[in-house]
């Protein structure tokens, strides 16, 4: 982000390869954290997410969105959450429970774990994350139920 963003241009497109993923917490931070520079376009069955560049990034935004403070990059998340399309979303909940993890809040995670839908939310096979939304929660309960070590940090 700090490397690449600046150099941007308005009409560029951005692919976010793991912006559903679990374990890329940082992805949904950084985006509805540059949300007046970004607009969201479309997303894909496996993780993907494309954004376009609407207005120039200016340099230090990837060390200034780094440094807010942990309540700030808890509510870009919820943010992620509330402005992604239904099936996506179910996804990001999964995401915010990562996160919180990452930071030693199991309680917090498993709350989150707890409001994920697990029924398909769409009849396209293309844009159902069921599935992924389901494996994601599955996956981080076995984290927790492990008191696992290994929770991603950028």
């Amino acid at each position: 982000m700090d490397q690449w963003f600046p150099h941007l241009i308005p009409g560029a497109y951005v692919v976010q390869q793991d912006y559903f993923s679990w374990f890329t917490y940082w992805l949904a931070i950084t985006m509805m954290g540059l949300r007046d520079h970004f607009e969201f376009v479309d997303y894909a069955m496996g993780g993907s997410a494309v954004f376009r560049c609407i207005k120039p990034i200016p340099p230090g935004m990837g060390k200034a969105l780094r440094n807010l403070p942990f309540e700030q990059h808890e509510e870009l998340l919820e943010l992620a959450i509330k402005s992604a399309p239904a099936p996506g979303a179910e996804v990001l909940k999964a995401v915010k429970a990562c996160f919180y993890l990452a930071f030693g809040k199991r309680e917090e995670s498993e709350m989150v774990l707890e409001s994920i839908q697990d029924k398909p939310l769409t009849e396209d096979w293309a844009t159902n994350f069921g599935a992924v939304a389901v494996g994601s929660r599955d996956a981080l309960r076995l984290m927790w139920k492990e008191n696992a070590q290994w929770v991603p940090r950028p």
